[in-house]
């Protein structure tokens, strides 16, 4: 049964159909990471906008996408979110999680607790190897220019 719903050209109704077309669709340049992978839509969605957008409501911001709280589950009621970039990033699948003083967070969260560029604390702890009290004590020298490498004389050698 077809419900009218006035809401074909929104942002919530483009998102329920990039969902469907992610985890359905062999063609779509995301279907790998989603359909492919086992990522499923629950049948009331896949059917139905209406139900999808009861669940979910209308989108916060522009700055909002649908997340899925646990990535190894499917888009179904409890499990999905409007989330920012930033939020999502915290939820990906790929995080690295370190436990430093007790407190488990990734990187991104460390980054941000810490003042500390993201690609620093990941080059120093995953690729190099650094013990996590290491990496988050060294201060990160900021790279200089050639011209400034060069030791300036001191005041007292100035004729």
């Amino acid at each position: 049964m077809n419900i009218k719903h006035n809401k074909s050209n929104t942002p919530e109704y483009k998102t329920w159909d990039c969902m469907k077309s992610r985890c359905t669709n062999p063609n779509d340049k995301r279907f790998k990471y989603y359909g492919g992978r086992g990522i499923k839509v629950c049948e009331e969605w896949m059917s139905s906008f209406s139900l999808f957008y009861d669940h979910i409501g209308p989108k916060p911001t522009k700055k909002h996408t649908l997340d899925r709280i646990n990535g190894n589950l499917g888009y179904e009621p409890g499990n999905v979110r409007w989330a920012t970039i930033s939020e999502q990033n915290n939820n990906s699948r790929n995080n690295h999680n370190i436990t430093f003083n007790g407190k488990t967070q990734n990187i991104q969260r460390w980054s941000e607790d810490l003042c500390i560029a993201r690609d620093i604390i990941y080059d120093r702890i995953i690729k190099s190897g650094w013990p996590v009290e290491k990496a988050f004590s060294t201060p990160v020298r900021h790279k200089k220019s050639s011209q400034s490498q060069i030791a300036p004389s001191s005041p007292s050698s100035n004729p």
